[in-house]
């Protein structure tokens, strides 16, 4: 047996171990089927059944148990009682999903298919929508602050067809509370460890009988870090964070809304390249905790966005309209250093990020009781993005600086539609496609200060235009147990390396993804128990590499991906509910001959070559990654309600790189919480934890010239928050 083979058997068995629970839950199923559909009534906490939730992953309102994609939604009742609280925290309760955090640049994989590029201009294939509009900036979207919030739904495989073309391995949708007409307020306050206080404030309410609003805002400051620069003293991996929302929303008629929305989000912190265990960085130091670092440079970062959209909806007897208007803004400045402690070998890189976007999309759709379902639209984009500049200085390079300016400008238009036909008694065919007109324009500078090197500059365009497909077929046995199956396609969009000059391009990447699977509510609607299976033929994947620390994006030739996602909905009692998730990933490279191969260089740092990577791992995919959250009301005989959440996740472990040569190793982590509500859920207390067993673990590695370096992500960190809410809310 290979090392890989016993590599595999190992990790299935610890996946096994870890998910005991789903054998418990499947034990349950030989009577049910047995016995039928349950209920058609609606469901609540109070009956013990699982309530219906409703999604958009086809851009109507639908029950999650209807729609043929696998779809993973967290209520903010979810969201709060699992820790959630970013956008980084989301792989806590979703299976299938990791992410990758180089200094800020948070990017999402999704059952395989993701970036780890840290780059002003590259978008991530797994996309980020708020309200219906589209976050084009990586910063943009790990900006997203999770208050305010009514529902994530993270919809797994490509959504190429509705959602375009940087939905290829899926997207994430986030929809925010929408205001009330009765005046409420809530106010909360807390303090965690390493001197962390947050606070946020909601309020909402009518301004006339046809307009209300709502404002929302939230703080967090982190006094202490989870390291030490042992250089200099630097407290680093620390966050300040502060987020202001308002909607507005104007109702003239029964027919008629418009939502206006204000947002802006600021973050400052340290976030610090540490040298990837095991390894050596030029210079020898290593620190000897996972946090600290020993680095002659600066660490900080601050990044900043704002936003407007303008959502307009109008009801028609045919349909639906909707049109989408959205800019959005967001600046950030982050160093990336050598990790060497000695002074004569340290370079600098100052990047400074800028990015702005414009879109507008128009939407028609058909109404809620046609028997054909449909929509179509057009989506229009714009961006700009670029390094303006990247610095690079330093002991190692002085006097000489040098500045690297580029921009690349992206625009793009679209038009699609999709339609679901009943063609036979409980069957349904849909059939939908995109066509997408891509062109980017790019233009860079090379300037050379304190040298006799004469600038270098160019500037280059690139045209993709690319059809992309969905197709399915969903037949419901019974009400309460739907099959289906899927093709789809998806495609992202080539471009041009930033802070390359002479421009360096890569060409834009496919993916055919085919899936069949099965939903089904039964005991009487307290289990929901969804399963699909999936295979991906991956095209010319845009891979990143680091030489010398300057990113560079290249094409590998392809990758199959297959795999099993299980979800489960369990309410065990009136007071227990248990939601779980598992998935298995098998992912290779089919042929990949020009794959960056790393060897550690005496003295620390890496010497490169190329070899043919056919069947190794893609990078930050885990084999097995598994869910379970389990809620629990915990009779109490005080006056009040108190509710307990353990929340874990296991992780297989992930290669940093396509030569396979740094490795996480698998992982788990475990939340938990304990909340008291007043009998009229005016007062709530929260107590909560976060990484209990303080494990250490990578959001991001990679190998370069200047030595193998990893980001961790926080350790340990608990807390005390309370809350008091006002007028409607504390109904």
């Amino acid at each position: 047996m290979t090392s890989q083979e016993l590599s595999a058997r190992h990790a299935t068995q610890r996946c096994a171990t870890h998910c005991t629970f789903l054998g418990i839950l499947l034990s349950l199923l030989v009577v049910p089927i047995a016995r039928g559909a349950g209920s058609d009534e609606a469901s609540s906490e109070t009956t013990g059944t699982l309530q219906e939730i409703v999604v958009t992953a086809q851009k109507r309102s639908e029950n999650i148990q209807d729609v043929p994609i696998t779809i993973t939604a967290i209520s903010a009742q979810q969201l709060q009682a699992s820790g959630i609280q970013t956008m980084a925290d989301l792989p806590t309760v979703t299976s299938g999903l990791t992410v990758s955090a180089p200094g800020g640049y948070e990017s999402f994989h999704l059952r395989g298919v993701g970036t780890t590029a840290d780059s002003a201009s590259v978008e991530n294939p797994i996309a980020t929508y708020v309200d219906g509009v589209y976050i084009g900036h990586q910063v943009g979207a790990s900006l997203q602050n999770l208050v305010n919030i009514e529902q994530v739904e993270v919809d797994k495989g490509p959504q190429g067809t509705l959602f375009g073309r940087n939905a290829t391995g899926g997207l994430i949708q986030i929809t925010t509370l929408d205001p009330t007409q009765a005046p409420g307020a809530s106010l909360t306050a807390g303090y965690g460890n390493y001197d962390t206080s947050t606070g946020s404030v909601y309020v909402t309410g009518g301004i006339t009988d046809q307009l209300a609003a709502d404002f929302s805002g939230y703080l967090r400051d982190q006094i202490d870090g989870y390291g030490v620069n042992f250089y200099n003293g630097q407290e680093i991996n620390k966050e300040n964070d502060s987020a202001l929302r308002s909607k507005w929303l104007y109702t003239p008629d029964d027919a008629t809304r418009f939502a206006f929305t204000m947002d802006y989000e600021k973050e400052n912190g340290t976030p610090a390249e540490a040298p990837f265990p095991g390894t050596i960085p030029p210079g020898g130091l290593v620190p000897t905790r996972p946090q600290d670092i020993y680095v002659a440079a600066p660490v900080f970062d601050q990044g900043w966005e704002y936003g407007l959209s303008l959502k307009a909806t109008h009801t028609f007897d045919i349909g639906e309209f909707n049109s989408i208007t959205a800019y959005r803004r967001s600046d950030y400045e982050i160093p990336f250093p050598n990790v060497s402690p000695v002074l004569t070998d340290i370079t600098i890189p100052l990047l400074y990020d800028i990015y702005r976007q414009f879109s507008q999309e128009f939407q028609l759709g058909s109404t809620a009781n046609s028997s054909i379902r449909w929509v179509t639209g057009a989506f229009l984009y714009a961006a700009s993005a670029g390094w303006r500049p990247v610095e690079i200085y330093g002991p190692a390079l002085s006097p000489l600086v040098i500045d690297i300016y580029d921009e690349q400008r992206t625009y793009s238009a679209a038009v699609y539609g999709q339609a679901t036909f009943p063609i036979a008694e409980a069957t349904n065919f849909t059939v939908g496609g995109r066509y997408t007109y891509d062109r980017r324009n790019w233009e860079g500078s090379e300037i050379f200060t304190g040298s006799p090197l004469p600038s270098a500059y160019d500037s280059e365009h690139e045209i993709a235009q690319k059809p992309t497909w969905r197709l399915s077929l969903d037949h419901h046995f019974t009400p309460d147990v739907m099959g289906f199956i899927s093709d789809n396609r998806g495609f992202k969009s080539g471009g041009f390396n930033d802070s390359q000059v002479p421009a360096l391009k890569y060409d834009p990447e496919t993916l055919d993804a085919y899936e069949m699977g099965v939903k089904t509510t039964i005991l009487d609607r307290r289990l929901w128990l969804d399963t699909s299976v999936f295979y991906y033929n991956y095209k010319n994947i845009q891979v990143t590499r680091f030489i010398d620390g300057n990113e560079n994006i290249y094409n590998g030739s392809g990758a199959h991906i297959y795999g099993v996602d299980l979800d489960v909905k369990f309410q065990a009692t009136d007071a227990l509910r248990i939601t779980s998730g598992v998935e298995y990933l098998h992912d290779r490279y089919t042929s990949f001959p020009l794959a960056d191969y790393t060897v550690p260089a005496v003295g620390g740092g890496d010497i490169y070559s190329t070899r043919n990577a056919q069947g190794n791992r893609l990078a930050m995919v885990p084999d097995w990654t598994a869910t379970v959250a389990a809620d629990y009301r915990v009779p109490i005989s005080m006056p009040g309600t108190l509710r307990a959440n353990v929340t874990y996740a296991y992780n297989g472990g992930w290669f940093a790189n396509p030569d396979n040569r740094l490795k996480q190793p698998e992982y788990s982590v475990a939340n938990a919480s304990f909340n008291w509500s007043s009998p009229d859920n005016r007062y709530r207390v929260s107590l909560w934890g976060k990484n209990l067993t303080n494990t250490n673990y990578a959001i991001f590695g990679t190998e370069q010239a200047n030595g193998d370096n990893i980001y961790y992500a926080p350790p340990r960190t608990f807390g005390l928050s309370g809350t008091v809410n006002f007028g409607s809310l504390a109904k």
